[in-house]
């Protein structure tokens, strides 16, 4: 089976040990953060199903879209979480990157609706919006701030366990096995 999407390349010089690789300002394992990823997205996708059952017929395409892109890197996080493999974790962080991106195309987009679409004159002409606020205009800023940090905290937790699967794989090819880790500690110990 395949290990890699693309080769990495390092010598860890130290044993790998999970540990030593934090993320939210150092205070969480990586793991642990990767995890907490994994259950908002989980939840995000079990709110959207929740939701279909209460929606129109009308309104459930949108949900379906969500959840059909989200189910998928959730599944390969989950893969990446359980086998500790640089091709699950590489997929996941590949799409994680195309859903930002993604992300960031339909925030631009929602922004120019609000700011730029109200100001139009077909839209002025027919009354369809009220003048802007400064609350609405700050209640969309707050908003956007707080997707970007979201995204800026996930991107880095995801990256953090994803230089932690990489090291241990690179220590496993170069020496033969990670005997800092927990696992091949137990299965070193029983094959003596």
């Amino acid at each position: 089976m395949t290990t890699w999407c693309w080769h990495a390349v390092g010598n860890p010089l130290t044993p790998v040990v999970e540990e030593d690789y934090r993320s939210c300002c150092g205070r969480v394992k990586s793991k642990y953060g990767f995890i907490a990823c994994l259950l908002i997205d989980f939840l995000f996708i079990l709110l959207c199903v929740i939701l279909i059952t209460q929606n129109s017929p009308e309104n459930r395409l949108g949900l379906i879209i969500l959840i059909v892109l989200c189910l998928p890197i959730t599944l390969i996080g989950f893969l990446a979480l359980f086998t500790l493999k640089p091709l699950h974790m590489q997929l996941y962080w590949s799409l994680y990157i195309l859903q930002m991106g993604f992300t960031v195309l339909v925030i631009g987009f929602l922004v120019m609706i609000l700011f730029i679409l109200p100001s139009s004159t077909f839209v002025e002409e027919r009354k369809i919006t009220k003048p802007r606020t400064f609350g609405g205009i700050f209640g969309v800023v707050l908003v956007f701030i707080a997707i970007l940090a979201f995204v800026l905290w996930r991107g880095s937790v995801t990256y953090s366990y994803y230089k932690y699967i990489r090291d241990r794989q690179l220590a496993i090819e170069h020496h033969g096995s990670n005997l800092a880790h927990a696992s091949d500690n137990l299965a070193h110990d029983i094959e003596k």
